[in-house]
């Protein structure tokens, strides 16, 4: 069975207290006080980290997709007083 892939441009997820978008610009309600991480892999292959930079309230973290194929990205929020989530996003990230 073929795996279904998310269209990059549209990465899109309401979770409890957040509205998640992954996309190449900001939209949306800031938030000043959370730690974000972005955790991206590929399968067999040993994954990274990445911690999101933030200018008023507005995070971003540049990661490097180093080579085709399916990959899987995560994000974790972390805010003082409310429950840590994680959301996982599949993509294609083009041929081998």
């Amino acid at each position: 069975m073929r795996q279904q892939y998310e269209d990059f441009n549209v990465l899109h997820r309401e979770r409890e207290d957040y509205v998640l978008t992954l996309s190449p610009s900001s939209s949306g309600r800031a938030i000043t006080d959370a730690r974000i991480t972005f955790h991206y892999s590929m399968h067999g292959m040993r994954g990274a980290e990445k911690g999101a930079l933030t200018d008023n309230g507005n995070y971003e973290v540049e990661i490097d997709l180093m080579m085709g194929g399916e990959w899987t990205i995560s994000i974790e929020i972390e805010r003082p007083g409310i429950k840590k989530i994680r959301e996982k996003f599949i993509i294609d990230a083009g041929p081998y």
